[in-house]
């Protein structure tokens, strides 16, 4: 397959299924077929930790999954294919990637809603608790100042610099 250049693209999900990488991982692949260009690209995601699984979930949710237990899905012997919103469209985000071999392939990096908000926006309240354990002063006065924001930098930022 030849390749596209890196951006964002609408694409539908053509086909859903299951997969075992090399190092025997279980993954969930999802095939889009680009809108733009007639492309079709595949993503991969991995069930190996609790952050991938994590993302993985959130993936197959703005992609449109319908159900609530993909274990239970399996087991009943369903498509995976015929449990998502049919039509739906996704933006992918599309980034050219060189492998150790020297090969390139295009890939999807990021699968978000067309919106770009995703389904769920927090009230207030809700959006109070989740900030509660950030502390982003910090990264603002660092961003404003015209440097990046590190772990590093942050520490070396003396406390009385601060105004908080």
């Amino acid at each position: 397959m030849s390749l596209i250049n890196d951006g964002d693209y609408t694409g539908k999900l053509k086909d859903a299924g299951f997969s075992v990488s090399k190092q025997g991982n279980l993954l969930l692949n999802l095939i889009f077929k680009l809108k733009e260009n007639d492309h079709e690209l595949i993503w991969s995601g991995s069930f190996v930790s609790e952050n991938s699984r994590a993302y993985v979930v959130k993936t197959l949710i703005t992609c449109g999954y319908t159900e609530n237990d993909l274990n239970e899905t399996v087991l009943r012997g369903r498509a995976l294919l015929d449990l998502f919103e049919k039509e739906k469209e996704v933006k992918l985000v599309v980034q050219n990637e060189t492998n150790e071999k020297g090969n390139t392939y295009s890939v999807i990096k990021y699968i978000n809603d067309l919106d770009g908000f995703g389904k769920i926006m927090l009230d207030q309240a809700d959006a109070i608790k989740q900030l509660a354990g950030y502390n982003l002063k910090a990264d603002f006065l660092l961003a404003k100042s015209g440097r990046q924001t590190t772990a590093k930098n942050k520490k070396e930022i003396p406390t009385d610099e601060l105004p908080f």
